[in-house]
């Protein structure tokens, strides 16, 4: 017997927005969209709607810091670095470059941080040059996630609450985790926005 029912296709939305806030004068955040097939990369806009059929697509916000020259270069460069480490890996078949996702999305970050610490040896300007970045790795299996710094990933179910997905690697972050504050002294802690851990820092 055969079916008439033609298998379901996902379809994903997504928009990007970004503010400065209160205290800066210049936004220094990145958003970035990609899909690809292991052939080629597409970068996409800041809006869209695509059917996840046969490709993969990928997320990422980063947020430069380290001076207004040094964090506006790094947000910019995340983006390219990026995009060129997965078109490097093409030459492996789809279905195996997935499974890895879980080595291969480490590596990039150690790539970018690494190539930070290098930038900021070199160029005086570009010390202390760092930003965060929280990743998504939509695949037709699964969705992988990366991050380092506090800019947050969070899920949104059907009809229940937010859940955050990251840890902000703040001090007030990792002194909730440790049990030695609760989650209100964390929103109002002196050092909530004292970074911990970034790429480049």
């Amino acid at each position: 017997m055969k079916s008439n029912s033609k298998p379901t296709t996902t379809i994903v939305n997504w928009s990007g927005l970004s503010d400065p806030g209160r205290f800066r004068k210049k936004n220094e955040d990145t958003f970035l969209s990609l899909e690809f097939d292991y052939k080629e990369v597409k970068r996409l806009g800041k809006e869209g709607q695509t059917a996840l059929r046969g490709k993969d697509l990928l997320f990422a916000v980063s947020d430069g810091m380290g001076g207004e020259k040094a964090g506006d270069f790094a947000s910019r460069l995340v983006p390219d670095k990026i995009t060129q480490f997965f078109q490097s890996h093409f030459y492996l078949p789809p279905e195996e470059m997935r499974e890895r996702a879980p080595e291969l999305l480490p590596l990039l970050f150690k790539d970018i941080h690494k190539q930070f610490k290098e930038i900021g040896f070199l160029y005086p300007e570009c010390r202390g040059m760092g930003a965060t970045l929280s990743l998504c790795w939509i695949t037709p299996a699964k969705i992988n996630i990366a991050h380092v710094g506090d800019s947050r990933i969070y899920h949104l179910p059907a009809n229940k609450d937010m859940i955050q997905v990251s840890h902000d690697h703040t001090h007030a972050g990792w002194l909730r985790r440790e049990g030695k504050i609760n989650e209100r002294e964390e929103r109002n802690h002196p050092q909530k926005h004292l970074l911990q851990m970034t790429l480049g820092g």
